[in-house]
């Protein structure tokens, strides 16, 4: 029996090139549609034996020619902050285009809280944060209706990696003054996951279809407060990190 197929969407992304990296290791065979395929993130992925095609989510024939072949999807979309429908929408074309093609499982990686209407509503509606866990939600729903035989919903936290750079360069007061400028409570603890168990959740999802089948599972690999997390970043720096709050 053949290794399954995989289609990452985002590959060159947090969530997607830690699963892509994941597959391959485990020597199943990985697909992905890459905006730019010359990019440094892309020719990683191509390095590890991951098969790319050029395109975008709005490109109906590059997804079509990505997905072909495919037997499985994971699905990880993020927002644009112009038009947040737009992730609806690139979400509800690669549904459909992935059943056309053949997928049977799917894993969709959402947001912790997407499923959790009365959270959102201490945000108000114009918040962007509101609109994002709306907008996965509806995605939820669109995966969970579309008829595939398997599958399963993760919900991952805020993601360790935020704090590395390059991702951590948004934070500019961590490099020019060692400190961490947050709207969090002091007592509030963050639900934080490594990408990298995002995908070893996305794999033994896959792996274990029946198992995992109609399953929603909110992924946090630790729960820190901000102070804690800054002094674990310090001891790793060797730089004396701390938390400000607003």
């Amino acid at each position: 029996m053949s290794l399954p197929t995989v289609y990452v969407v985002a590959a060159t992304g947090t969530q997607g090139s830690a699963v892509c990296r994941h597959l391959r290791q485990s020597n199943w065979s990985v697909r992905a549609t890459v905006r730019n395929i010359e990019s440094l993130q892309a020719q990683a992925l191509a390095k590890i034996g991951v098969v790319l095609n050029s395109g975008n989510w709005d490109d109906e024939e590059a997804l079509t020619a990505g997905l072909t072949g495919c037997n499985k999807l994971f699905l990880a979309l993020g927002p644009n902050y112009s038009n947040f429908d737009d992730e609806r929408i690139w979400a509800q074309r690669i549904i459909a285009l992935a059943k056309k093609a053949g997928v049977e499982d799917v894993v969709y990686s959402s947001s912790i809280s997407a499923d959790a209407p009365e959270k959102r509503t201490l945000l108000p509606p114009s918040h962007f944060l509101f609109k994002s866990l709306f907008i996965k939600n509806v995605i939820e729903g669109l995966v969970q209706r579309a008829g595939f035989k398997h599958w399963t919903i993760i919900r991952p936290g805020f993601f360790m990696s935020n704090l590395l750079a390059p991702k951590a360069r948004i934070y500019s007061d961590l490099f020019e003054r060692n400190t961490w400028l947050t709207a969090l409570k002091p007592d509030t603890k963050l639900n934080l996951v490594d990408p990298q168990d995002i995908a070893k959740f996305a794999f033994a999802a896959f792996n274990e279809p029946e198992r995992f089948n109609g399953e929603g599972i909110d992924l946090v690999s630790e729960r820190l407060t901000a102070v804690q997390m800054m002094d674990i970043l310090g001891d790793a720096t060797g730089r004396a990190m701390k938390a400000e709050f607003y």
